[in-house]
């Protein structure tokens, strides 16, 4: 991703005081990463690099991302000047902000590149499909939750509750950019609802030993401070991507017949889940 920043954005590694090839190749032999600030900075630099793609394309302006303009300014403002906040000269640019901050802030620095390197994924690409997942699935809500976790659960916690949230982004992100091609409206109003529906039932839809590997994951959870209903949500996100696979079932089984009930397709998904790891 440094390579790739140096050829299209110009970053000079020795200004911003980030190792070369070599230096990264080393830090790899010994097992070590990159220290806070080399983090910080090379952060920025993501966050400037996609700033600019985005604004380059008609993004900004698409109504399910131009709404996130009013949570920009106080709720009084935008109350009383509701037309001015509108008319903005700066509203492309706070709104790419908003996003890109969100994206690589839950996502990580790496999340984009990875898209772009892994599937494909054009500049507009990957916060398309950030924004279909994460509220999908309420990634935010379940972020939320976790950075208001009180000071007492440890950090190891908080980490694997967060790599939970970003597995199920990963998975659920590419799972859209192979799969389907409609807009971020669109798809947000087929998949939501079943989708939020059928979140709360993982726990008895899993089986063997599906099952009870979620529930020895809730349970090391909790023993770290988690609140149990929490563990219990976030140890089963590592198969809620299958809800995208049981929604586009029940779809495919409207053109030319009756459509199938999801409930009765992520019984059938999760149970053949299930057997497939005894093949």
């Amino acid at each position: 991703m440094i390579a790739d920043l140096e050829a299209r954005r110009g970053l000079d590694r020795t200004l911003e005081e980030l190792p070369d090839q070599d230096g990264l190749a080393e830090l790899a032999r010994l097992g070590a990463g990159l220290t806070s600030p080399e983090l910080a900075t090379l952060q920025a630099h993501v966050k400037l690099d996609l700033k600019l793609s985005i604004l380059d394309s008609e993004l900004p302006e698409l109504p399910v991302f131009a709404e996130r303009l009013t949570s920009y300014f106080p709720p009084a403002l935008t109350a009383r000047y509701p037309d001015a906040v509108a008319v903005h000269p700066l509203r492309r640019e706070i709104v790419t902000t908003l996003l890109v901050n969100e994206m690589v802030d839950c996502g990580g620095s790496t999340f984009a590149f990875r898209l772009a390197e892994d599937a494909g994924a054009g500049a507009t690409d990957a916060p398309r499909a950030f924004r279909v997942v994460a509220e999908v699935f309420e990634l935010p809500a379940l972020w939320s939750e976790i950075a208001g976790l009180p000071a007492e659960v440890p950090s190891a916690a908080t980490d694997r509750l967060v790599l939970a949230t970003r597995g199920l982004l990963d998975a659920g992100t590419r799972w859209f950019l192979a799969h389907r091609s409609g807009s971020v409206a669109e798809e947000l109003a087929r998949f939501g609802p079943p989708v939020r529906r059928l979140i709360p039932r993982l726990p008895t839809l899993l089986r063997g030993r599906e099952a009870d590997g979620v529930r020895r994951e809730a349970a090391e959870l909790v023993e770290l401070g988690v609140p149990a209903a929490l563990a219990d949500r976030v140890a089963g996100l590592r198969y809620a991507v299958g809800l995208l696979d049981v929604v586009e079932v029940g779809e495919l089984a409207d053109r030319g017949r009756a459509r199938l009930p999801v409930e009765e397709v992520a019984e059938l998904y999760y149970a053949l889940s299930e057997r497939r790891n005894y093949l």
